[in-house]
């Protein structure tokens, strides 16, 4: 038994230092590899600008989100994935370095071999997901209503829905320490030509049908979008085809949620649309009003002196 549990461990041993062996010389000769053949910033930025020349790669290389009452965009994930491959020299990295039952620590690193910089850092990814609806017997860890009102049930995540989680907000980090090692009038002009390419290939009626449909497919209504661009559908323009493909980019990729991109009460199909943190807020402020009103005639009422010396005062 102890001759077992002796030969386990050896085993476990072994096959840790044959794993730290063959990351140490992957790593070696990355940079052996980065420093006999160094990129060429012009060539870096020749492929980029004819990615963002592409049509199809022009629509995915930018989100836009919201911030307090304004919108911001930047550079979609698709279109750091292709830079930091144009670049090339740039190695990316995710290891788990804590794993229960309740959490996983991840941590992600990006590195330019060519000049020895890194970029990193640390996710923590908790194993539950969001359900609209429960399977037969299951039963939640706990519960929230969302932005329209409606139930949402946290439950334990699976396997694979956890590896979905982890890949998407992996992707955000790799992004963002990717582009740090991008020159950013790269960057700039990258964008600008994606901006004139998506300008240059809207047709409204054409693509109209095509951008309701992808929105269709991640739950949102034609009448939602009605309601965000203020104007019926027909009415569409090639500015907000551009918007909208900005804002499934941001959807897809995590950036943000279609809830975000909505005021707290918009009107749809002449009825007022409140969600949840909206509805609250009103009757918040509408029960403090209430007490504001009535406020003088309760304390009259509860203090006697008050009310004796007001009496004094009218004589």
């Amino acid at each position: 038994m102890e001759e077992n549990k002796q030969m386990t461990t050896n085993g476990t041993e072994l096959a840790a230092t044959a794993s730290a062996a063959m990351a140490k010389a992957e790593i070696e000769s990355a940079y052996i590899m980065a420093m006999r053949k160094p990129r060429s910033w012009a060539d870096v930025r020749a492929k980029i600008i004819a990615a963002c020349e592409r049509p199809v790669f022009a629509m995915k290389a930018e989100y836009a989100k919201p911030m307090g009452k304004d919108k911001i965009s930047g550079p979609s994930i698709r279109f750091a994935e292709t830079v930091i491959q144009a670049a090339g020299n740039i190695k990316t990295s995710a290891t788990v370095i804590y794993d229960d039952e309740n959490i996983r620590k991840v941590h992600v690193q990006v590195i330019d071999l060519e000049n020895n910089i890194s970029y990193g850092k640390e996710i923590t990814l908790q194993k539950t997901v969001e359900r609209s609806y429960l399977k037969q017997g299951q039963e939640p860890l706990s519960t929230r209503l969302n932005s329209y009102g409606k139930m949402v049930y946290i439950v334990p995540a699976t396997e694979d829905e956890l590896l979905v989680k982890q890949a998407a907000q992996e992707s955000k980090i790799i992004r963002t320490c990717g582009l740090r090692m991008i020159p950013q009038d790269i960057v700039d002009e990258a964008m600008e030509v994606a901006r004139n390419t998506r300008r240059k290939n809207i047709d409204p009626k054409a693509e109209t049908n095509k951008i309701l449909d992808a929105f269709a497919k991640i739950g949102v209504k034609p009448s939602d979008i009605s309601s965000y661009l203020k104007k019926p559908i027909e009415q569409i323009v090639a500015a907000d085809i551009d918007d909208l493909r900005q804002i499934y980019t941001a959807l897809k990729d995590g950036e943000a949620r279609w809830s975000d991109f909505l005021e707290d009460a918009t009107i749809v199909d002449g009825s007022i649309k409140e969600d949840a943190n909206a509805k609250l807020a009103r009757l918040i402020k509408e029960s403090d009003a209430k007490k504001l009103v009535d406020k003088p005639a309760e304390t009259a009422d509860a203090d006697p002196k008050a009310a004796e010396i007001s009496e004094k005062k009218g004589k």
